[in-house]
């Protein structure tokens, strides 16, 4: 049977939409069939250098991080974990041509991701349910939510990534209502995402989400009485979660940040950033090299608290993260590659790239979102596949 490279590029796009149900050993494998799929469609008039080196700014940081500061730590792990930076622009922007994806097949990409994350959420949720061994505080039910999706056989995910895949499912939700797509359906999933959402609570996901929804929502969102309804209702939703949720609740309790608490995770932010602060007054201009940051920190982390010990805590700020790991050099380009993205995306008028890029730059300031392969495959490939939708505005 012959299949032809169109419909394989459609399935290789799909099976990202897999991806919240796709085995932890298996992450990696969108990647490389988009990247072998993307080689049948190479040709000169798919090359576009201006926006390859763009997206592919950080990885390559990395490795002029390695080549010039000899370090003795270990940094292949890193590498390794952001080959997709380097290996999706390479798909995307030296492959593809700009009409390569057309709209039907992002539209099944969004519904795939939205059916695949819900999934998701309900084998956390029953698994949860019947879970008889893991330990937790009788009125933390959540955290023992959390601790179950983390530990879950084959596909357990931190619970910063699981909540990745509800808010991203919500913004894709967005999107299809907005053009009235399977309008009831729809609803259904999104309420489903969004009790996952709520249920497994991170709160730099939730909030990143908040801000960036509110932002594109002023900015492209007609002041009709349903839309001002609609906002008003998120608020309400938004800020009732300060009241009635233990998590975002204890953000607003001083006893939060009177010590490093490992029951609290902003008291260990502030241990964390104190850290990369002492750090950063002496290494700010090249950083401590790409294999050394963490046991850096480490080293850091015991002259503060032992707490801080118990586990492996990187630094919680993927702007820090760049900043200790490159210097000032790689920050800068960071962010100038996140501007301009943001700007590209602004001046296409796309509320849904907006969006998405939006929450990851918020995000960003408050975890290490690419310091994980499955956060490193979903930032760069939803960057660089809306990058080529929105590729008539690249100048």
């Amino acid at each position: 049977m012959n299949i032809s490279k169109e419909r394989l590029l459609e399935y290789a796009i799909l099976l990202f939409g897999l991806f919240p149900l796709l085995p932890n050993r298996l992450k990696g494998l969108p990647v490389i069939f988009l990247f072998l799929v993307g080689l049948l469609f190479l040709h000169k008039g798919s090359l576009n250098w201006k926006w390859f080196f763009i997206n592919s700014s950080l990885f390559l940081t990395y490795i002029i991080s390695v080549m010039l500061i000899n370090g003795e730590g270990s940094y292949g792990q890193i590498i390794e974990t952001t080959l997709s930076g380097i290996a999706l622009p390479i798909t995307f922007h030296l492959c593809l041509k700009r009409d390569a994806i057309n709209d039907n097949v992002v539209k099944n990409f969004y519904k795939v991701f939205i059916i695949s994350s819900v999934l998701f959420g309900f084998i956390v949720s029953i698994t949860t349910f019947f879970d008889t061994t893991t330990v937790y505080y009788s009125d933390w039910y959540t955290n023992k939510a959390r601790t179950v999706m983390e530990n879950l056989p084959v596909i357990g995910q931190h619970p910063i990534y699981g909540s990745l895949f509800f808010a991203l499912s919500l913004i894709f939700s967005w999107d299809l209502l907005r053009k009235g797509i399977n309008k009831t359906k729809n609803i259904i999933l999104s309420l489903l995402n969004l009790s996952f959402l709520l249920f497994f609570l991170s709160k730099g996901v939730v909030i990143s989400l908040f801000i960036a929804l509110a932002i594109s929502f002023f900015y492209a969102a007609r002041f009709t009485k349903k839309n001002i309804a609609i906002f008003l209702s998120g608020a309400i939703l938004f800020s009732s979660l300060f009241f009635f949720n233990r998590r975002m609740r204890e953000m607003l309790s001083f006893k939060t940040y009177e010590k490093v608490d490992v029951n609290y995770s902003n008291s260990l932010r502030i241990g964390i950033y104190t850290c990369v602060f002492e750090i950063l007054q002496d290494k700010y201009l090249l950083g401590v090299g790409l294999g050394e940051t963490q046991a850096v920190l480490n080293n850091c982390y015991a002259s503060k608290s032992d707490v801080l010990l118990q586990k492996t805590y990187n630094s919680h700020n993927q702007f820090f993260d760049i900043w200790l790991k490159t210097g000032l050099f790689g920050m800068f380009i960071f962010i100038f590659f996140l501007l301009a993205n943001i700007i590209k995306s602004f001046r296409s008028r796309n509320r849904l790239s907006f969006s998405i890029l939006l929450f990851f730059t918020v995000l960003l300031f408050v975890e290490n979102i690419i310091s994980r392969q499955t956060g490193a495959i979903l930032f760069y490939f939803l960057i660089t596949f809306i990058n080529v939708k929105n590729s008539k505005f690249d100048n």
